[in-house]
């Protein structure tokens, strides 16, 4: 089973952590992926392509977490939320998401930031 994550959402701090797989929502560097290696006022992300520099750094406002098939997601605000759930599909920047109690689907913005 992968590892539990946390579903970011508008109002809520403290929500990246080292390690955390996120994608650039907006921008010259728009769909960019990257894995966060620092997080303060500004967080710095080490990006996938090899061409870049090691870090970049962004607003957490820039960035959404990247999620896969098959995580197991908590959410942290808004009607689902307290859920864990399941990403079952992946649709551009909304999760198609199972819930673990009402195994009901849902479809969720992956980053409410952006939006």
């Amino acid at each position: 089973m992968t590892s539990l994550l946390t579903l970011i959402s508008n109002g809520k701090k403290d929500h990246f952590m080292k390690g955390d797989a996120v994608v650039v929502g907006r921008g010259d560097l728009k769909n960019l992926k990257g894995y966060m290696e620092k997080v303060e006022d500004i967080v710095h992300v080490k990006p996938e392509m090899e061409d870049l520099p090691k870090t970049l750094s962004f607003n957490e406002n820039e960035l959404c977490k990247c999620f896969k098939l098959g995580d197991h997601v908590k959410v942290v605000s808004g009607m689902q939320e307290g859920a864990t759930i399941f990403v079952v599909k992946l649709d551009g920047y909304m999760l198609i998401i199972v819930s673990d109690t009402k195994k009901e689907y849902v479809s969720i913005f992956m980053c409410q930031k952006v939006f």
